[in-house]
């Protein structure tokens, strides 16, 4: 599986090691997966809204794509939305197949 990464700074071994974290605990959930995205956006409007930190997860799996998105107060929360979103959208795939 291929995992890509792209946040608006450099991605330090404590943002990578959580990221890894989520990665191998979806994995469990379906290992037909063939890549993963994480997406972290700060919120240029943040100021309007305390949620400034978005984390989007897309998922490859056979046949389509799914997608989760999570925002929060810190990257650490989203992250955490984001693959709750994710976990259960995997279920529903594995569970359709």
């Amino acid at each position: 599986m291929t995992v890509n990464i792209q946040a608006p700074f450099a991605v330090d071994g404590y943002f990578k090691k959580l990221i890894d974290e989520k990665v191998e605990k979806l994995s469990t959930f379906y290992d037909g997966t063939t890549t993963i995205s994480f997406f972290m956006k700060e919120d240029e409007h943040r100021h309007l809204n305390s949620d400034g930190k978005t984390v989007e997860i897309q998922c490859n799996v056979p046949g389509t794509e799914l997608f989760s998105s999570g925002s929060a107060e810190t990257f650490e929360i989203a992250l955490a939305d984001a693959y709750e979103k994710m976990r259960r959208q995997i279920k529903k795939y594995k569970e359709k197949k």
